[in-house]
């Protein structure tokens, strides 16, 4: 057998978790529906609400005074460059940020519930974590794996009165 190299192996190791993950939404859609995924979607929120707010918002290197929508975004481009996704800002602001998506190596693994449901859900997480904020919202609007040509995540920190 080939020996592998450390990049080599955490690539097939990458490629193999997301196939799973996406193989494991099918299934509870399947057998549970939509009440399935929403478990799914709390699950992932209160554990990137604790996680992402705290531990990554650590290792991306958000700053003291960043808990903010560039604090979130950091935390975004830093699983971005993990997962080595190419992206975008195509807006930014203190309250606002469109991220597209313009390549996936992974989106081939994953239904479009993933996307849509749990990556939004996990944004969500992270970001009330890190802001403070309960209505901290990140929206889907496009995805690669549903057929588009890119994803656009969409992070929201408006503070309604």
């Amino acid at each position: 057998m080939k020996k592998l190299s450390n990049k080599e192996k955490f690539d097939r190791g990458t490629k193999a978790l997301a196939m799973l993950l996406g193989i494991t939404v099918k299934a509870i859609l399947e057998k549970y529906g939509p009440e399935g995924l929403e478990c799914m979607e709390e699950a992932w929120r209160e554990a990137h609400r604790v996680w992402g707010g705290e531990k990554m918002a650590k290792i991306a290197g958000v700053k003291k005074n960043e808990k903010n929508i560039s604090g979130v975004a950091k935390c975004m481009d830093f699983a971005s460059e993990i997962y080595g996704e190419t992206y975008q800002w195509i807006e930014k602001s203190s309250i606002r940020g469109i991220k597209r998506h313009t390549s996936c190596r992974l989106y081939q693994f994953y239904p479009p519930e993933l996307c849509h449901t749990l990556h939004r859900a996990a944004i969500e997480g992270i970001g009330v974590g890190l802001t403070g904020n309960p209505n901290f919202k990140c929206s889907v609007t496009s995805c690669i794996s549903a057929g588009d040509q890119y994803c656009d995540f969409i992070i929201d920190d408006a503070r309604s009165s």
